[in-house]
């Protein structure tokens, strides 16, 4: 691995691609859902210091600075090197205390990594600009909660759940009635139509930030 060779116009694409999608997820302004209305939180970034994870993180770190997260980026971070020792990693994120981190680094190490956190998933979800959300369950563990996808895979990601912790299968959230909403509360769906009296079903016409809206208001 040449730690001196830059993201190609492609690998660029990739890793905005993955910063969207993390802003998405966090239900706050992106290029796929510009209206969203989610709070934004502080994130600590780090990487590797090798050129493309540099590049990768000043992506993600710029795209969530837009959508108005207080990030700090930490560079060259030897827990994060290709054969580094995964503890050094599960020390870094322990000491951590924003709500998000995100670690841009490479294999086997982020695989190690999860692997030691307890998540049981295959090195080859980590492609280029892929990888996994977590989520800390309450008990000291953590839980596999998104796998990032590469955009050629032509699969909204973030779509797999909402930010607030609402748990909801890949085929959205029809188990829960339709509400009717009050004057001047239209749900943030870029999608709907309805008016402020929306009446769509939580998740419809396939937004997530509506399905989350919706529930929190039924």
């Amino acid at each position: 691995m040449d730690p001196a060779r830059h993201l190609s116009d492609a690998g660029k694409a990739q890793a905005a691609f993955a910063a969207n999608g993390l802003c998405a997820y966090l239900e706050l302004p992106s290029t796929f859902v510009p209206m969203a209305y989610g709070e934004p939180c502080p994130v600590a970034i780090f990487h590797s210091g090798k050129e493309r994870a540099a590049q990768t993180a000043k992506i993600v770190n710029d795209g969530l600075s837009a959508a108005k997260c207080e990030t700090t980026l930490t560079e060259n971070v030897a827990a994060l090197k290709p054969d580094a020792a995964p503890d050094a990693a599960l020390a870094l994120v322990a000491a951590t205390s924003t709500p998000l981190t995100v670690l841009v680094g490479h294999l086997p190490n982020l695989h190690q990594i999860a692997t030691n956190l307890g998540i049981v998933i295959g090195a080859d979800a980590f492609a280029p600009c892929g990888g996994v959300v977590l989520e800390a369950n309450g008990n000291g563990g953590w839980m596999l909660a998104h796998h990032i996808v590469p955009e050629q895979e032509k699969k909204d990601w973030w779509r797999h759940g909402v930010s607030v912790h609402i748990r909801a299968d890949e085929t959205g959230c029809e188990d829960v009635e339709p509400v009717t909403q009050t004057a001047g509360h239209k749900c943030p769906c870029t999608e709907c139509t309805c008016g402020p009296d929306c009446k769509c079903a939580p998740g419809q016409p396939g937004c997530d930030p509506c399905c989350a809206w919706q529930k929190a208001k039924s």
